[in-house]
């Protein structure tokens, strides 16, 4: 512990400098080449220092020598606001590239740096537009592709990453349908990380469960392609029910109630969550072999859970949100022992 004896001045600590890269580049970032087989860099960021430069270079991501000729070069300055901007420009084809930004003063002294912008790439950027036959939702065995430093992805979420399988989202989503003489019994088996430490919000009846982790089941039980109930619960087993039509709004009716049950259980890297649903809120008189119901199963991964944007995958391929009932799934009920 320091003494301060009277009389004496204590020294002024430097004050920090703000630095920071906002916009620009990104970790795992592929950038389009031009016809030159080259592409530019445009970074913007923030830098409170008059007078400073701000640097950059480019380094290789594996060994770390200099891209030439990307060595340390003033891209900008700050100006009166404390905003700056600059562009690396053609930079050539290829990566893995590691980005270094500094600010430097009149004689090139480091007044600060921004964290490395690391595993980029110049090249082709290729877009994949569809639902689950984009995302590599199969049946992945030991062979599966793996993932090369090469290719990476834009992600649902809204973030650059290394490619791998499956494509889009990293956490599948199985369910299973049984039934016996009075309810349909639904199990569905999330991946998540640390499902127990997601937060856990107290909707209560019939609240916006769906902002959650959370599983959601559409039934169209008589099977007409137009009528249909919405269950959903989260992990605390907070539940929502509705019942959905076309004298029912987008998003059906909140105030019709069923006496169904759901539980859920956490484990390391994945949560289960079941449900049984009566026969009567579904509208089916009895389970009559060969009788169909419509059926959807929805996910969804909370921005705790993510780490950026919330993320919504089902079962159907709906075309736009889970409850167009006209694309739901067919389920049939079968004898004992059949496969489904």
């Amino acid at each position: 512990m320091g003494v301060i004896r009277k009389g004496e001045v204590m020294s002024q600590p430097e004050p920090l400098v703000c630095f920071a890269l906002e916009t620009g580049a990104a970790d795992y970032q592929t950038f389009p080449r031009g016809s030159d087989n080259a592409a530019d860099m445009t970074l913007t960021g923030a830098a409170r220092e008059p007078g400073a430069a701000v640097e950059a270079r480019l380094v290789d991501q594996v060994t770390g020598e200099v891209i030439e000729p990307f060595d340390w070069q003033a891209i900008g300055r700050p100006d009166k606001t404390g905003r700056w901007s600059g562009t690396l420009r053609g930079i050539p084809v290829g990566g893995e590239y590691r980005l270094q930004l500094r600010l430097v003063d009149e004689i090139c002294k480091s007044l600060a740096a921004c964290p490395d912008v690391e595993h980029l790439l110049v090249g082709d950027l290729w877009m994949a537009a569809g639902q689950s036959n984009m995302m590599g939702r199969g049946r992945l065995g030991p062979d599966r592709e793996q993932g090369i430093p090469q290719v990476h992805v834009f992600d649902c979420d809204y973030r650059w990453r290394q490619a791998e399988e499956p494509i889009a989202g990293n956490k599948q989503t199985r369910f299973c349908v049984g039934y016996d003489d009075t309810h349909v019994f639904v199990a569905a088996i999330a991946e998540a990380d640390n499902p127990a430490a997601f937060p856990q919000i107290d909707r209560g009846r019939d609240g916006e469960v769906w902002e959650d982790d959370s599983i959601e089941l559409f039934f169209d039980g008589n099977h007409d392609h137009s009528t249909y109930i919405h269950l959903a619960a989260n992990l605390r087993g907070d539940r929502y029910d509705g019942s959905g039509g076309p004298a029912k709004g987008k998003f059906g009716d909140k105030e019709w109630d069923a006496d169904w049950q759901t539980a859920a259980r956490t484990h390391d890297d994945f949560f289960v969550m079941e449900f049984a649903v009566p026969f009567s809120a579904m509208g089916v008189e009895s389970a009559e072999v060969g009788t169909q119901f419509g059926l959807n199963v929805g996910r969804t991964r909370s921005a705790a859970a993510t780490g950026n944007k919330s993320e919504f995958t089902g079962w159907a391929i709906v075309y736009a949100d889970f409850h167009q009932v006209t694309h739901f799934g067919d389920v049939s009920f079968r004898a004992g022992g059949d496969q489904p």
